[in-house]
């Protein structure tokens, strides 16, 4: 009380103070009991909270003529009227939790916006206001404990799962004593066929999901009968089903029916009881937050967006989608066998005929776009599914445990299949000479402005070994991978100084200029491997327009002549004043076009079936590799992190065996030193010669 006097100084004499004893004692300065706030009456004393009076009968007048007219075919609600009274509800259900189970009609109607609602036609709305009415008015008797509001440790803990077959429950005590208690409950047969038919695609009535809720209304029943449940009783709820969770926590769902009367039979019992459900298993991100104080909420909010923005950029949106489409394939041959997708609770034997099964379907086509893949691909797609299950549950059921590899069952099935593939038929080499052709063909009078893209793209991927992702696009300008394309402020061009160095040309610099550049640099933002900003640089060649830097110049040029842009891609061309962007499939067409005008089949054994956009990015690490460049050069001009770039270097070239035959065929007469701890060879070292014996002996 004395924290007053930091607003009004204390006086000397106690009868002055702004709360003194003599006011006490006339019941001035005293805490309020009763208080009115955001529309609701809060009780100190009895610690409730519910509808102000006013506001509560109003409600209770107006659901009342609701019902009265629903028997009128001719009587409707004016839509604005019925979305008005249907959020004043739900404003007093925040003092209701458990009538919100019984919102779901009225959300449906809310979406359609009708311009009037006719009761008669929706036997399930006019139902759920019907109860509505009952529990505003049975509030009024018994307001709700604020302990209902909040959560707190569960009092008792109910735990279920659900299968087409049946369900099972365990009901024990966790703050509060209870019977440990076990049971489970057959579906009848009709519950079983309906499932079955939904699985197969036959338009049934029942999904698995719906069974999951069934299950969780029969395991609250079971706990009603089990522990003695008292007014604030807090209650946990557990379910592996991620639409049960939802379902629950919201007591509200869009498009079942049956899981729809199901959460209208929980909220009323859970109304009844007065108790309070929280803590499901598969609580999404939101509610754990929401259980959290305001200032902690708001502090792990930030630090969580974050956390899922790395998350987010951790793949690409390629592998989400083929992440996404895998585990759905996956999800779906687990119910087709009536195994849990996460594999929980099942054995070691049904967890290898379950992932072997799946991986058969995945080779075979059948879980897949039907046709057989290799085994690298099934491979794939199984760590796929298994990091999907332990981002979940932390557990990876497809690896061996604390290791990369998968389970032996499944290892040795993959490299069964690995053995059975046919060899990969890589790609083959082009020489300069290919994209040299189309630069000429891009020279022509009568070329388009794609002819010319084309050929200055494809000198220009040859001499900086680049992936066919980097300098076009493909047909549907999705942003599904991590590479980000050439763009005009990605180019730089370079003059020779007086002094043979190198300054590098403003932007603004002019087109002759731009031509007679003696080196160009391009920036690769972000790439396959992960590595950003990597920086590639070509000297001119002295080969006019078949030199790197004039076929960039000329790119930089067209589409500067078009636009402002220095975000606008190198792949763009312009045909009056149309953009456009040249396509993988259009360089794939002008490789194949320009080998087979230089006879690449019948003069270097090069079939044009085998020629394709990655020839140009091997045509160059071999260009390099025969001109004598060191391995370190290549990898470093291809941006390679392995040495896998070496498998680029065609070993079956000829000029990799050039004058090999006749540099094995000379002999040196060595003799093996390890012989000698075997053998005695004195005798037949020192009748050697000197230098014979000691090279021998070096080698």
């Amino acid at each position: 009380m004395n924290g007053i006097h930091d607003v009004f100084p204390e006086e000397k004499k106690p009868e002055n103070d702004p709360i003194s004893l003599k006011k006490l004692k006339k019941d001035e300065g005293q805490y309020a009991l009763l208080k009115d706030m955001l529309g609701f009456e809060f009780d100190g004393e009895e610690k409730t909270m519910i509808l102000e009076e006013s506001k509560r009968g109003l409600l209770l007048m107006v659901l009342h003529k609701w019902i009265r007219t629903a028997s009128r075919k001719t009587a409707g609600i004016e839509f604005t009227e019925f979305e008005s009274v249907i959020y004043k509800i739900r404003h007093c259900f925040r003092s209701i939790p458990a009538g919100k189970g019984l919102l779901t009609p009225c959300n449906r109607v809310i979406a359609k916006r009708p311009s009037r609602v006719f009761l008669h036609r929706n036997e399930r709305l006019t139902t759920a206001l019907r109860d509505m009415r009952t529990i505003i008015r049975e509030a009024t008797a018994e307001p709700t404990k604020c302990r209902e509001l909040v959560m707190g440790p569960p009092d008792f803990v109910g735990v279920q799962d659900a299968s087409i077959y049946g369900m099972g429950a365990v009901i024990i005590g966790e703050e509060k004593a209870c019977i440990p208690t076990v049971f489970r409950v057959e579906w009848p047969q009709w519950v079983q066929q309906e499932v079955l038919k939904t699985n197969e695609g036959k338009n049934g009535n029942l999904t698995n999901s719906d069974l999951e809720m069934a299950g969780l209304v029969l395991l609250w029943l079971g706990m009603e009968e089990v522990c003695p449940l008292e007014s604030g009783t807090h209650i946990a709820l557990f379910s592996d089903n991620s639409p049960t969770v939802s379902w629950t926590n919201r007591l509200a769902c869009r498009n079942s029916k049956v899981a729809d009367q199901l959460i209208r039979a929980l909220a009323l019992r859970l109304k009844k009881r007065h108790t309070s459900r929280h803590g499901r298993l598969g609580a999404s991100q939101n509610e754990y937050l929401d259980s959290l104080p305001a200032f902690t909420k708001n502090y792990l909010t930030d630090l969580l967006r974050v956390a899922n923005e790395g998350f987010k950029n951790g793949r690409v949106d390629a592998s989400t989608k083929a992440r996404t489409a895998h585990w759905n394939r996956w999800r779906s041959h687990c119910q087709t066998l009536g195994v849990d997708p996460y594999l929980q609770g099942e054995n070691f034997l049904s967890k290898c005929r379950t992932i072997q099964s799946f991986a058969a379907g995945v080779r075979t086509g059948r879980l897949g776009g039907g046709r057989q893949v290799r085994a690298g691909t099934v491979s794939q797609v199984l760590s796929a599914v298994n990091t999907t299950i332990a981002l979940a549950i932390d557990e990876q059921p497809f690896k061996v445990k604390g290791s990369k590899n998968f389970i032996p069952l499944i290892a040795q099935t993959l490299n069964g299949w690995e053995k059975e593939d046919p060899g990969v038929e890589k790609k083959m080499p082009v020489e300069a000479d290919v994209p040299e052709l189309l630069v000429d063909m891009g020279m022509e009078d009568e070329a388009s402005e794609l002819t010319k893209a084309v050929g200055d793209l494809c000198l220009m991927a040859f001499y900086f070994l680049l992936r066919i992702g980097e300098y076009t696009v493909k047909g549907s300008r999705k942003k599904n991978k991590q590479t980000v394309q050439f763009r005009m402020c990605d180019v730089t061009f370079f003059e020779q100084t007086e002094k043979n160095g190198l300054r590098q040309l403003p932007r603004s610099a002019s087109n002759e200029q731009i031509l007679a550049a003696a080196a160009v640099t391009l920036r690769l933002q972000n790439q396959k491997n992960g590595w950003k900003n990597v920086c590639m640089s070509q000297h001119d060649n002295g080969l006019g327009d078949k030199s790197p830097t004039v076929a960039i110049a000329k790119r930089y040029i067209h589409i500067r002549q078009h636009t402002k842009s220095d975000k606008e891609l190198l792949s763009a061309y312009f045909v009056k004043g149309k953009r456009k962007d040249v396509k993988d499939s259009d360089i794939r067409a002008a490789l194949k076009l320009a080998a087979t005008a230089l006879d690449y089949e019948g003069t270097r054994g090069i079939p044009t079936g085998k020629i394709d956009t990655h020839s140009l990015r091997v045509g160059g690490a071999n260009a390099l590799s025969l001109n004598g460049y060191s391995v370190e050069h290549i990898q470093k001009m291809g941006r390679w992190r392995s040495n896998t770039f070496l498998e680029y270097i065609r070993e079956s070239l000829s000029d990799f065996s050039e004058g090999m035959s006749k540099a094995m065929s000379k002999t040196f007469g060595f003799v093996s030193l390890e012989a000698g701890v075997a053998k005695d060879v004195t005798s037949m070292i020192v009748d050697t010669d000197y230098n014979v014996a000691v090279s021998a002996g070096a080698a």
